[in-house]
């Protein structure tokens, strides 16, 4: 019999941010109750395969090529390289040149960050940078344009980092932002924590037209 195990932590649900990261095992097998046991490990910075979470079956590592050793289910005939999160980090524009950020009302109240959050699945990344600024400060932003991508080490996450355009003169917080706020770009820079990513988000957008 196949189960599926659900972690939630808030809401955007399995949140590696929070558990840090994980390596999830999940292997069913009946004992002498009947009931299922359950084997879960945690890990650092990414889900790294133990076991094949779909059958259940404990993995063994293959040569795959460049990719040297990976996990792979011989149950299943599949390779199940590690996964980690993708994030979209954004800013918006408007047409004097202004940069909106915000500061949130968790976590560190010294420095304005950007717009953030996960994708979900069957999202593109540009949709995902759309909806978290329409839920996270109420506006309709459009003309997003991608400008990098940078691996933020200390979450293990992938973050693409985009800059959208909006003319809004008022903003609608959602409960996870405490105030949002234009700034002139330089202004914008100096309001985000030296050499985050956020402030290279920030640089980059101002330089574009």
């Amino acid at each position: 019999m196949r189960r599926i195990l659900r972690i939630s932590t808030g809401d955007e649900g399995l949140c590696p941010s929070t558990l840090q990261t994980f390596d999830l095992a999940l292997n069913e097998r009946e004992n002498g109750s009947g009931t299922a046991a359950i084997s879960v490990i945690w890990s650092v910075n990414h889900m790294h395969f133990t076991y094949c979470p779909d059958c259940g079956a404990k993995t063994a590592l293959r040569q795959m090529g460049d990719d040297g050793d990976v996990p792979y289910c011989e149950n299943c005939k599949k390779p199940l390289f590690d996964m980690f999160s993708t994030c979209v980090l954004s800013v918006v524009k408007n047409s004097r040149g202004e940069i909106a950020l915000i500061m949130q009302s968790y976590g560190q109240q010294e420095h304005y960050v950007g717009v953030a959050g996960y994708m979900k699945c069957g999202e593109t990344a540009e949709d995902a940078a759309l909806r978290e600024i329409r839920e996270e400060i109420g506006i309709q932003a459009d003309n997003i344009r991608f400008l990098f991508s940078r691996w933020h080490e200390a979450k293990g996450q992938l973050m693409l980092c985009f800059c959208a355009e909006s003319d809004a003169e008022t903003f609608t917080l959602s409960q996870e932002v405490r105030e949002a706020k234009w700034f002139a770009p330089e202004q914008a820079a100096a309001a985000t924590r030296e050499g985050s990513i956020i402030r290279q988000v920030v640089l980059a957008a101002a330089r574009t037209d």
